[in-house]
């Protein structure tokens, strides 16, 4: 996976800068037709690709190293085995067992419906953030709930950001805030890394 990425990052990037050269090549080079036009739009999904192929080559360094890194355990709590039937019944159920199983205030949750995630979010006050998500429209799929307890308060947006990058929830309307004084996601510094290095070489006029 990750030397399949690093190839198409590579591919990307030749691409760009034929289409970004091609004004100046075709002064030496007779060519038919017309020149390709790399406009902002164009420009602004070449980077996301690349930002997404960059992501793929450091994926287990940076995602899945980096959670491991960030989390003393992982318990699950699933709805054949534990849950009741209706949304009050399975948060009941689930408050009743993240009581007894879950020793930190600080976790990632995440929520599965199948092998589908749902939602990535983040507590530090226990069990009263988790439970409100029974109520949502989404969660009458959920069949199970994975909880990760973090080292430490500092890393916890970090660990959140990780399991969006590494799961990809399709209930998250936005990514991890990111405070001052926590630990940073090393993913997200990654795409920025690119975006701004790209955005430095491939200048539009």
């Amino acid at each position: 996976m990750t030397k399949h990425a690093a190839v198409r990052f590579e591919r990307l990037l030749r691409r760009l800068f034929t289409h970004w050269s091609a004004g100046l090549v075709s002064l030496v080079r007779a060519r038919r037709g017309p020149l390709p036009n790399l406009h902002s739009q164009k420009l602004r999904r070449a980077i996301e690709k690349l930002q997404d192929e960059a992501e793929k080559c450091r994926f287990r360094t940076l995602v899945i190293n980096g959670m491991r890194d960030r989390y003393e355990r992982r318990v699950s709590w699933r709805v054949r085995t534990n849950g009741g039937r209706g949304p009050l019944a399975r948060r009941t159920a689930f408050m009743e067992w993240y009581e007894n199983h879950v020793g930190a205030r600080n976790c990632v949750y995440v929520f599965w419906a199948g092998r589908r995630c749902r939602y990535v979010g983040r507590t530090t006050v226990g069990r009263s953030r988790p439970k409100t998500h029974f109520e949502k429209h989404w969660a009458a799929g959920v069949t199970r709930v994975d909880v990760y307890e973090c080292r430490g308060r500092r890393d916890l947006a970090a660990l959140e950001c990780l399991a969006m990058h590494r799961f990809q929830p399709s209930h998250n309307r936005a990514r991890s805030a990111q405070q001052r004084y926590l630990g940073k996601c090393r993913v997200c510094a990654l795409r920025r890394r690119v975006r701004l290095e790209a955005r430095r070489i491939f200048r539009l006029r």
